[in-house]
């Protein structure tokens, strides 16, 4: 069995940081994601962002793990001619006896992806075939369907968190809860990925238009490479300017311990550092288990939105795409798509609204005064 420079077998780590492949997939991974120039066509992998570039190293080193494993690696093959549809079956084999049918698709997914750029003259279609029909008869392990809350349930909670601290004595507990709260309810109105709403920085995506806040995304910063902006909710903007004026400030002193942190992220950690991508869904889940007995990660507020939108908005069912990022619009109609998505969202917005004002009570709105609605009815 092969050994690394520590003297540590190979066999024992799941997966094989590149520098750790034969040579011969060392090269092919290079040339796939070096760049061109106006001369020179680049590799097929050389427009990958870089968490794509991440997984599919880490999918593809776990197959050669497995291979080096089993004695089946043979260094001195070329890529492409070690993977063969008998190795692949025994590897999905024995991934199924550990791991959800989605882990196990999406593992078969990045061996395509790599052979496909590392070795562009070779057949290995027969890869991303076989991860599809694993996809198409994959039964997701959770019923994600039990899990979902409807968007005013969440924008309640949010609220709530609040106007909770705002009762209580300025300290760090309460500044990390009305920072939850404004997260939730953020992300209830837009369900940003996480990646996304980790990223917001005060001098570069948050930005103040007349009498508005806006945020402004571009497009590199974007999984679909398309430029998003929105207003926030005019519900949360007085939250906002509570939380930058009062609470992001004790955030960023670890409640008056030491001199501001110099930190341009919006959302500051107890600890004067960003908050980061676990750190945000530790804490989502945490508050949606207390408040539902269902634990909600930040990516399930996305189809929340969807599901919602599709059962109590039907006739606007065209916008989930752009609420969701998920625009395929050609780049001549990056200005039809922006328009569009603005749109979308005054809408999805208004339509939050309008319910959660309907379960208002006599005298009382939920936008005016800040009242929490407790939605009865649940999609």
């Amino acid at each position: 069995m092969s050994r690394d420079l520590e003297g540590i077998p190979k066999a024992k780590r799941r997966c094989w940081p590149v520098d750790q492949w034969p040579e011969a997939d060392r090269i092919g991974w290079d040339l796939a994601l070096t760049p061109g120039d106006p001369f020179t066509p680049g590799g097929l992998g050389a427009g990958w962002a870089d968490a794509t570039r991440r997984q599919t190293a880490s999918g593809y080193g776990r197959w050669l793990s497995w291979l080096d494993d089993k004695g089946m690696l043979e260094p001195s093959l070329a890529p492409a001619a070690r993977a063969t549809r008998e190795r692949a079956s025994a590897y999905v084999k024995e991934m199924q006896a550990t791991l959800s049918p989605f882990t196990v698709q999406g593992y078969v997914q990045r061996i395509g992806d790599a052979l496909r750029v590392m070795a562009p003259d070779q057949d290995v279609k027969w890869i991303a075939r076989g991860a599809g029909n694993l996809r198409s008869r994959a039964v997701p392990v959770k019923d994600k369907r039990a899990r979902l809350q409807s968007p005013q349930r969440l924008v309640a909670l949010g609220l709530r968190l609040m106007v909770e601290a705002e009762s209580k004595v300025v300290t760090l507990q309460s500044a990390m809860d009305f920072r939850d709260g404004l997260i939730i309810a953020f992300l209830a109105y837009r369900p940003l990925r996480v990646k996304n709403l980790t990223m917001i920085r005060c001098d570069r995506h948050l930005v103040r238009r007349a009498d508005a806040w806006w945020v402004a995304f571009a497009r590199e910063e974007m999984k679909n490479k398309q430029p998003l902006e929105f207003p926030v909710p005019a519900e949360l903007a007085a939250y906002l300017e509570t939380y930058l004026a009062t609470y992001r400030p004790v955030l960023l002193t670890r409640g008056g311990r030491q001199a501001p942190a110099p930190i341009s992220r919006l959302w500051i950690s107890r600890d004067a550092t960003a908050l980061g991508q676990k750190t945000f869904g530790y804490h989502i889940e945490r508050h949606t288990h207390a408040e539902f007995g269902i634990a909600l990660n930040p990516h399930l507020f996305r189809d929340c939105a969807a599901t919602w939108i599709a059962i109590y908005n039907p006739e606007h069912v065209h916008i989930v795409a752009a609420i969701l990022g998920h625009s395929t619009l050609e780049t001549s109609e990056k200005y039809y798509n922006l328009a569009d998505g603005l749109e979308a969202g005054r809408r999805y917005h208004d339509a939050i609204e309008e319910r959660r004002n309907r379960c208002a009570p006599p005298g009382g709105h939920a936008r005016k005064d800040r009242t929490m609605v407790q939605e009865r009815s649940i999609p």
